[in-house]
């Protein structure tokens, strides 16, 4: 049974009943600690650090995919238009190895070739190196949760498929603290708004709202390009009418889907491995066997999982294998996020 399933409440009968009151125990410990330490900063019982940098925080309070990454490179590039020579920080979550660089940070290095990159949990330490280093300005990559280093921007990224985690803490629910937590935000941003109605704009909007008064975006996930395994651009249109299997090892595997679908994709197949799961030989064999068991369909993956599959030769050679570049798209509210970046810039 699907872990979606049960804590979303779409799984059925005593057997999903029972797991999700086990899982509602479990939570209950994870709850306390967190609010504890919430309560700990905000009462200031633990002190925050400051940097002699703006700091700009983009994080979620829900676990899973919710568009940080293409907000972190929006956000990298408009403060590098300024001139501003920008450092990103991140904990370099399920990294293989000793440097930290996991799927995400492989992904940010491509698309941000003039970032300083500093991995590693001690996010304090790490503004000091990049300061000391020239770094004008920093960004903080999935750090809503991290407190100790103080931000002047809290950037709150908000999922349309699923805005507030079903409204339970982990493991009961995908909140990673409870809702007054969207209180520490200066902005919210509201991804993959296009694949959801108005009214259910509306609602969320509302609930951040009552909680706290800032501005919301929103924002689509807009395919930009997409690549064959040899690396040649094909054109968004080869999507259109075609059947596809759709692979993937993201937070979100419904974003994705969604995506394809928006772009014209006849979704026939998926497959969804763990968050930043490695390509090994048994995933590897999986991919294979999911081209030979649909040949007549096309193979499509996000870039985010291209940067591990171009290190599989067995792969990355299927000529029927594509993936797909994403990027953010701001439909409305973009004058407010670049004033509230332009004012802690202090360059209006």
């Amino acid at each position: 049974m699907d872990y979606i399933d049960i804590i979303s409440g779409h799984g059925k009968g005593l057997r999903s009943q029972g797991l999700r009151v086990l899982l509602l125990l479990l939570s209950v410990p994870y709850r306390l600690i967190v609010s504890l330490r919430n309560y700990a900063y905000d009462l200031g019982l633990l002190s925050q650090k400051r940097c002699s940098v703006p700091v700009f925080c983009v994080g979620n309070i829900t676990a899973g995919g919710t568009g940080k990454t293409p907000m972190v490179i929006w956000l990298c590039r408009y403060l590098q238009s300024k001139g501003l020579k920008v450092a990103l920080l991140s904990r370099g979550y399920k990294s293989k190895d000793s440097s930290g660089l996991n799927d995400e940070m492989l992904l940010l290095q491509a698309a941000l070739p003039h970032t300083g990159f500093f991995i590693g949990s001690d996010r304090y330490t790490n503004a000091l190196k990049a300061t000391s280093q020239g770094y004008q300005v920093i960004v903080m990559d999935d750090g809503y949760q991290h407190r100790r280093l103080y931000r002047n921007v809290n950037i709150l990224m908000v999922d349309a498929l699923c805005p507030f985690g079903y409204g339970k803490i982990l493991p009961a629910g995908l909140l990673r603290e409870s809702l007054p937590g969207i209180k520490r935000a200066h902005i919210a941003v509201l991804t993959r708004s296009d694949v959801v109605t108005p009214d259910t704009i509306s609602q969320i909007s509302n609930k951040v709202q009552s909680i706290k008064q800032m501005p919301l975006l929103t924002t689509r996930h807009a395919p930009s390009a997409l690549f064959d395994s040899k690396g040649q651009e094909k054109p968004l249109s080869t999507l259109q009418n075609r059947k596809v299997t759709a692979f993937c090892s993201i937070g979100n595997p419904m974003g994705f889907i969604a995506t394809l679908e928006k772009s014209g994709a006849n979704v026939t197949g998926r497959y969804f491995f763990d968050d930043h799961s490695e390509y090994d030989q048994e995933r590897a064999g999986i991919i294979r066997q999911l081209s030979q068991d649909a040949p007549d369909q096309l193979l499509v993956t996000t870039e985010k999982d291209w940067v591990k599959l171009s290190q599989c030769p067995d792969v990355a050679g299927i000529e029927r294998l594509l993936w797909l570049r994403i990027e953010l798209d701001i439909i409305s509210g973009e004058p407010e996020l670049k004033n509230l970046v332009d004012n802690t810039l202090n360059m209006n």
